[in-house]
């Protein structure tokens, strides 16, 4: 890994405590209106899930009807996904080196991988390889931490509120997500940051939703009623 992308985010241990994440917790907002956003911008059915993590979203993409593959180059994480989701297909990659062909994807669907990099350079090497196996009608999805995430505290992700109001780009921040007991290290970027990268990668951000909790999902939320504790970015590929 350059300059360990994870940090020590990265061990068996935490891959086996993030595949017993709780469906109620403040990581629901990441999901809950996917169904709805893919409905509307993705064209096809042939995804990839960037950075699958212990399986979750790739599970949840093969549950919305897509032909979902994850990929991650934590070993640890494919590792626990196979045992999670034996069904599922995940590979264990290279730091931004996918195994596809060039305009062969309908989706890359990205989930909390976006501020796990370590720098912009590294950022944009990511984004660029998403772009250049998507089709030019497909989509990029990145979720990753809003403006708001590290500056407050949400139902079961917290953060020292303290010292992280004035971060500046790519400083590094801890979270404590407490549902799975783990104490995340993530990097801040903003959303000038962000919007930078994709127009660098070629990518066309079309689309930015900031989910905040609903009474209807019967959740008893803190600061999500507020305010969003996760960005959504949908983009398409450009010439």
């Amino acid at each position: 890994m350059t300059k360990n992308i994870r940090l020590d985010n990265d061990s068996k241990k935490v891959a086996e405590k993030f595949s017993h994440r709780c469906e109620i917790d403040t990581g629901y907002l990441a999901y809950r209106d996917l169904p709805q956003i893919l409905n509307k911008y993705c064209q096809g059915k042939n995804a990839l899930d960037y950075g699958c993590g212990a399986g979750y979203s790739t599970a949840l993409l093969k549950d919305w009807g897509f032909d979902a593959t994850g990929v991650d180059i934590s070993s640890h994480m494919i590792h626990q996904a196979r045992i999670n989701y034996p069904e599922l297909s995940f590979n264990h990659i290279k730091l931004n080196e996918l195994p596809y062909k060039d305009n062969s994807l309908d989706l890359v669907l990205s989930v909390f991988v976006l501020f796990d990099i370590p720098s912009l350079d590294l950022l944009t090497k990511y984004a660029q390889e998403a772009k250049r196996v998507l089709k030019p009608n497909g989509i990029f999805i990145g979720i990753t931490g809003s403006e708001y995430f590290h500056k407050n505290n949400w139902l079961t992700a917290i953060n020292d509120i303290e010292n992280n109001q004035n971060l500046k780009s790519g400083e590094i921040y801890s979270v404590n997500v407490t549902d799975v007991d783990i104490i995340f290290h993530d990097f801040y970027y903003s959303d000038h940051d962000y919007i930078d990268v994709f127009k660098q990668s070629k990518l066309n951000k079309i689309a930015t939703f900031h989910p905040l909790g609903k009474t209807e999902d019967n959740i008893k939320w803190l600061t999500e009623w507020q305010l969003p504790p996760y960005v959504i970015y949908v983009c398409s590929p450009s010439k």
